[in-house]
């Protein structure tokens, strides 16, 4: 996207350089690859207990497709993978690891450079030094983290548990109402924590009056917005 690289040319330069030692990349895949080949299986049941569990119509689960992750900083990788033409250009492990680190730098480098992002994290629980360890840590990227990428790239993003009888749909924004206009990501999330990107009628970004799983996700019972407003009331208990 043009403003993730409008962003990254005011990166902070006194961040630490990270050094990720494996292959975390979502792999490769052709749109027009059928769901099954990429996940097999596995994938069927994610596609048909999301279809039970959020009352989605058949036609919207056909159209859903999960693309494989690792647990390696998975959630940049994934909404990377969804958003950056850029990102998804590179072959190479260096090209994306410096893209990557790049993103951390973004993300860190706006609590300061930011004064409306400033000023919003002053209004919610979240502490800064735990934030930043989170945001850097390449294991596991807490819902504060997915909560702040989605204010610093102005997006909604929709998480899809992968199991679990009580998950919720979440639906990060910065938006106190959700905002119709905005555009939408979709992540899937298994038992483990691993975010995986998901395309939906084989298309990445996703607005709510051109995609019709969107209204249906935002507007289910078991929907759970995540946003200023959320964190206010945790703050103010």
């Amino acid at each position: 996207m043009d403003n993730l690289n409008n962003f990254v040319n005011l990166l902070c330069p006194f961040q630490r350089k990270f050094n990720p030692k494996c292959d975390f990349f979502p792999k490769t895949v052709t749109l027009e690859t059928p769901l099954i080949k990429i996940m097999n299986e596995p994938a069927e049941r994610i596609m048909s207990n999301w279809g039970n569990h959020y009352q989605l119509p058949s036609e919207c689960v056909e159209k859903l497709e999960v693309i494989e992750n690792s647990r390696i900083y998975n959630l940049y990788t994934s909404i990377l993978y969804l958003l950056s033409s850029k990102y998804n250009t590179f072959y190479t492990f260096d090209q994306k690891t410096e893209f990557i680190e790049e993103f951390i730098r973004l993300l860190i480098s706006k609590m300061e450079t930011d004064i409306a992002v400033k000023k919003c994290l002053r209004e919610t629980p979240i502490k800064i030094n735990v934030l930043i360890d989170e945001i850097k840590n390449k294991q596991y990227q807490s819902a504060n983290v997915v909560f702040y990428v989605s204010v610093i790239l102005d997006i909604n993003i929709i998480v899809l548990p992968q199991c679990g009888d009580r998950s919720h749909i979440e639906l990060y924004s910065s938006d106190i109402i959700f905002d119709t206009c905005k555009p939408c990501i979709i992540l899937s999330r298994s038992g483990q924590d691993i975010y995986c990107p998901v395309h939906y009628n084989k298309e990445s970004v996703l607005i709510y009056y051109d995609h019709d799983i969107i209204p249906i996700l935002v507007k289910h019972d078991k929907t759970l917005m995540v946003n200023f407003s959320t964190y206010t009331k945790i703050k103010n208990k």
